[in-house]
């Protein structure tokens, strides 16, 4: 039998250091014929590799369209800028099964490769359905975004119906003519058909690596299950995961859900098969209504609750979870709520964490989970205040011009008029370069009413707009450079 022996060393962010020992292919189930990936070099930094045949020559690949996606470096495919690569007699595997990963937010960008015998396009894929067992299976649905696992099965033409030149193109990033934006994650071409438990394996593998959302089971390299979407339903709305598996190899140290403002991440480091999931329910990131009190102390809840649930072969680990918070919350006044008990929050049990670091726009926690033990937490701040006044200047109620210095500066100019208003408003915000703007229009109790962003980058930014409900608002604007509120009082 071949071998085929890769070293490698694995890109991992945030200064960890790990890197694996001598890897074979071998020590997998099923042995990819072509394997795509990103990995770290050390001569030119990141480069797409195949695994599969570690002396292939990949063409060049511009540094400047890499991304990450869940974390690990990808490709931003771009119009006009597909990557072709040769391979020998692919049309000779008869029967294959290819697993993709890719990013997209739109289902109707499709065709992420194709297969070419000299002018002859023999396969391409669709990333909205296509599906080799059953192609009404959609990979994720309507309401989600982000990165989708595909898994698809191939019969070759016979040979006959076949030039004799069997050189291959594998073009990666096109549709016939059309081209659209994603991220290339992953690309695994293994020859043959996959039983259904090396399907989940591979599957599995990829949606932990780069944050997919499975509506299966997650399971590692020895099909043992790690986290069941039917009996953790109410959680598996979006779901992370940090692990690792050396059969593949895998190891996934930072993680979060797609448009989620949590992420995790491991603290030391862990052994051959141990993971850690994260799910969350359907809720949306509001302020709650329900408030409840802690040796006299009122709180509040973000309605939207995690589950974690780790596997590990140590008793514990230390973990990190980042929440990125709204800029009108004071974050010396959050807290994470957490228990092991799956009770409708809160209950006298519940465990407070206070921070263990903060920044600009993000807070962290430390906490020690326990193997085997499911966890249940809510993010929650304490106090009536809301309003983060350190960070983001809340003009008064007799500075309704919002001309005073606090507000407005040398690059960056903002007036909203009328205020008071009785519905209809007009903001007008003029800064010195020309950058992307985004607005965000919440509540007093945080939930968000309206977003809107400028169509391009821009000195004069104008928003005209209507809040048909008495109350008092607050117009978030956010620039690359600058994070400003006002508040706006509807008042009929």
């Amino acid at each position: 039998m071949n071998r085929f022996v890769l070293l490698f060393a694995f890109l991992f962010f945030f200064g960890t250091g790990y890197s694996y020992s001598q890897t074979s292919l071998d020590s997998l189930l099923t042995k990819p014929k072509i394997w795509l990936s990103f990995e770290k070099d050390s001569f030119s930094g990141v480069k797409l590799s195949d695994k599969s045949f570690p002396d292939k020559v990949i063409p060049n690949i511009d540094t400047n369209d890499l991304s990450n996606t869940n974390f690990n470096p990808s490709l931003s495919i771009r119009d006009n800028n597909p990557i072709n690569i040769t391979y020998d007699s692919l049309q000779l595997d008869s029967i294959v099964t290819i697993i993709t990963a890719y990013q997209t937010e739109d289902d109707n960008i499709v065709g992420l490769w194709e297969i070419t015998c000299d002018t002859n396009t023999l396969l391409w894929l669709n990333s909205q359905n296509a599906s080799y067992k059953d192609l009404s299976i959609r990979y994720r649905k309507t309401n989600e975004k982000g990165v989708i696992v595909n898994t698809t099965q191939f019969t070759f033409p016979t040979s006959d119906s076949l030039s004799t030149n069997l050189n291959n193109i594998l073009t990666i990033g096109k549709a016939k003519d059309d081209f659209g934006e994603k991220n290339f994650c992953e690309y695994i071409y293994i020859k043959g058909i996959l039983t259904t438990k090396e399907q989940q394996r591979w599957e599995s593998y990829l949606a932990i690596k780069y944050g997919a959302l499975l509506h299966n089971i997650y399971v590692n390299s020895d099909n043992d299950t790690l986290w069941d979407t039917n009996l953790d339903s109410l959680y598996s709305f979006g779901i992370a995961a940090i692990g690792r598996d050396d059969a593949f190899p895998l190891y996934q140290r930072k993680s979060k859900i797609n448009n989620d403002k949590l992420s995790l991440e491991f603290i030391n480091d862990i052994s051959n098969k141990e993971y850690l999931f994260l799910g969350k329910d359907d809720k949306e990131d509001y302020i709650s209504d329900n408030v409840f009190y802690i040796d006299t102390m009122l709180y509040h809840t973000i309605d939207t609750k995690y589950k974690l649930k780790p596997i590990f072969k140590n008793n514990n680990h230390l973990v990190k979870l980042t929440y990125k918070y709204p800029i009108f919350l004071n974050p010396d006044n959050i807290r994470l709520l957490i228990d092991t008990i799956n009770l409708d929050f809160p209950n006298f049990s519940n465990v407070l964490y206070l921070p263990s670091s903060i920044n600009d726009s993000t807070i962290t926690f430390d906490i020690s989970v326990t193997n085997n033990t499911p966890y249940y937490f809510q993010i929650a701040f304490c106090g009536d205040i809301i309003i983060n006044n350190e960070k983001e200047k809340i003009i008064s109620d007799k500075d309704d011009n919002f001309n005073s210095k606090d507000n407005n500066s040398d690059d960056i100019q903002i007036t909203l008029t009328p205020n008071p208003s009785n519905g209809a408003f007009h903001l007008q915000v003029k800064q010195k370069d020309a950058t992307m703007i985004d607005v965000f229009i919440t509540d007093s109790h945080g939930r968000t009413i309206s977003t809107h962003r400028s169509n391009s980058p821009t000195n004069d930014y104008h928003l005209r707009d209507k809040i048909d409900n008495e109350g008092v608002y607050f117009i978030n604007i956010q620039t690359p450079k600058e994070k400003k509120t006002h508040k706006l009082i509807i008042s009929k």
